[in-house]
């Protein structure tokens, strides 16, 4: 006799919810988390600003390595307060300058040996840029 005739299986999903409940709890968890930080609609607005450009087609830019420090520079450039945040907004954190330095330090010394001449060169002149102007601005009195 065969071992498998005899036998049954039973599958139940013991997940505890499905697709459409998890999104909705997601919803009212985000909810509930920005009315306990937000009470009026003056934050709502500073923390989503409307999209100026609605019904126009947005053209991101390519994926790539490069962008991707690019982007990462552009926080820590934000955070050194050289530039307005998207909100129009000025402000030096250096811890966050930092650490975002440090991060693509790490992200150079990991990709060692997997980036082409231009993109070494461009993350090294990146990372260069950051921290003359950390060490600039942290030495300020």
């Amino acid at each position: 006799m065969d071992r498998e005739e005899g036998m049954e299986f039973e599958f139940r999903d013991k997940r505890r919810l499905n697709q459409d409940e998890a999104l909705e709890d997601k919803q009212s968890a985000q909810e509930a988390s920005h009315q306990a930080h937000c009470h009026d609609a003056q934050c709502h607005e500073h923390m989503h600003p409307p999209y100026e450009n609605a019904g126009e087609e947005v053209v991101m830019p390519e994926v790539n390595f490069i962008n991707f420090v690019a982007n990462l520079s552009t926080d820590a450039i934000i955070s050194l307060g050289l530039v307005q945040d998207p909100q129009g907004q000025t402000y030096t954190d250096l811890p966050v300058a930092k650490y975002i330095i440090d991060v693509i330090t790490m992200l150079q010394e990991k990709t060692i040996g997997n980036l082409d001449d231009s993109e070494n060169q461009q993350i090294t002149d990146m990372l260069h840029q950051l921290r003359m102007a950390y060490a600039n601005i942290a030495g300020q009195p």
